[in-house]
């Protein structure tokens, strides 16, 4: 009877990680929630999500920078990073190593998703910000 027990313990186990999608693979999304911060416009993510989601208001300008974590636990170079933002809204310039977007057309979440995919699964410090005025470059 603990044999049936434990077969049908480890059954159920497998059939969960495997129905839960185990570890995320190419087709998959991991999207998250990032809040600004009132006081400095700014929300940041660690981890290896692939879409970001931000509330922003019509006529802002969005701001995203993601420095991936190499295998090493290190930041890796911003020059040596191989993921740009996109965002269905026009890119505008700004400052060295961020992408900004902008002037957003309505009061609404949007959402930012990184490529190339064959880059996740990596690990990322994302930090987004909303502005009101286009960034100075």
């Amino acid at each position: 009877m603990r044999r049936i027990s434990l077969c049908a313990v480890v059954a159920i186990s497998w059939a969960f990680l495997v129905g839960a999608g185990g570890n995320a693979g190419p087709n998959d999304f991991r999207e998250v929630k990032v809040k600004l911060d009132k006081e400095t416009g700014c929300g940041s993510y660690f981890g290896d999500a692939t879409v970001f989601t931000v509330r922003l208001k019509e006529g802002a300008y969005l701001g995203v920078q993601m420095v991936t974590i190499g295998q090493d636990g290190f930041a890796e170079a911003f020059d040596q990073e191989e993921r740009t933002p996109s965002l269905d809204v026009p890119e505008v310039d700004g400052p060295p190593h961020q992408s900004w977007f902008g002037p957003l057309p309505a009061t609404k979440d949007y959402k930012v998703m990184y490529s190339p995919r064959a880059s996740f699964g990596s690990k990322a410090l994302v930090t987004i910000c909303g502005r009101t005025t286009a960034p100075e470059t």
